[in-house]
C-alpha cells in the first residue's frame, strides 16, 4: 500500500461505520490514529487481514514528515548567504544592524545572520521559522492589504488545519479566554 499523504487517505481504506471495536470512537478518530502512528491499520476489527507488505507505518510517515520539514527550513536557510540583508531589512520593515536581520514576530525579535544562524526572544520553531524565512527570502515589500484569508484557504492549509487549530488556534483561545484585557489593546489597532 502507497504510504497515506493524510488521515483522511487511510479513513478511505475503513467502513466508516463507527463500530467502536476498536477503541476510538470513530473510524476518522482511528484513521487519525493510525496515520499519526500510535495505532496500525490491523487493529480494526473490520479490515480483512492484509499481506504485511502492505501496512502502513504511522511511525515512520511522522519521521518521513519531520525530516521533510527540516530539509525544507535547511534548504531556506542556506538560500540567506545570497539576500542582501541590508535591503531585506527595509523591504520587510525590519531593521539591520551588525549584519543581521530583526523583525518583530509576535511581539519580539527574531534575527538572522547572513550564514543562516537564528536567534529570538521566542521559541523557535518550524510553523514561525518557514514564514520568516519566506518572508526574508520572498517579500515583495507590499504594504499589506486588509484582505484577510483563513488557514484553510492557503495552499495545503485544509490538511493542515487541525493541527494548527490545535496547536495555535486552541491555546490562543484559552488565553485570551483568562486574560482578556491582554487581547483588548491588539483588537482595538
Amino acid at each position: 500500500m502507497p504510504e497515506p499523504k493524510n488521515a483522511m487517505a487511510v479513513f478511505k481504506l475503513l467502513d466508516k461505520s463507527n463500530c467502536g471495536k476498536c477503541g476510538e470512537k470513530t473510524c476518522l478518530a482511528f484513521a487519525g490514529a493510525v496515520f499519526t502512528g500510535s495505532r496500525i491499520l490491523s487493529e480494526c476489527p473490520k479490515m480483512a487481514p492484509a499481506d504485511p507488505s502492505d501496512r502502513f507505518d504511522g511511525a515512520r510517515a511522522r519521521e518521513d514528515v519531520e525530516r521533510s520539514r527540516e530539509a525544507h527550513l535547511e534548504q531556506l536557510k542556506r538560500q540567506i548567504p545570497a539576500v542582501d540583508l541590508n535591503s531585506a531589512a527595509e523591504r520587510t520593515g525590519g531593521r539591520s544592524e551588525n549584519g543581521r536581520l530583526t523583525i518583530k514576530v509576535l511581539g519580539k525579535d527574531f534575527s538572522i545572520t547572513p550564514a543562516g544562524r537564528i536567534s529570538t526572544e521566542i521559541h523557535v520553531n518550524p510553523w514561525v521559522t518557514v514564514p520568516f524565512l519566506n518572508y526574508v527570502l520572498f517579500g515583495k515589500g507590499l504594504n499589506p492589504t486588509g484582505d484577510w484569508r483563513s488557514f484553510r484557504e492557503l495552499t495545503d492549509g485544509r490538511e493542515r488545519y487541525p493541527l494548527f487549530r490545535k496547536r495555535c488556534e486552541e491555546p490562543m483561545k484559552q488565553v485570551a479566554d483568562r486574560y482578556t484585557d491582554f487581547f483588548d489593546d491588539p483588537v482595538h489597532m
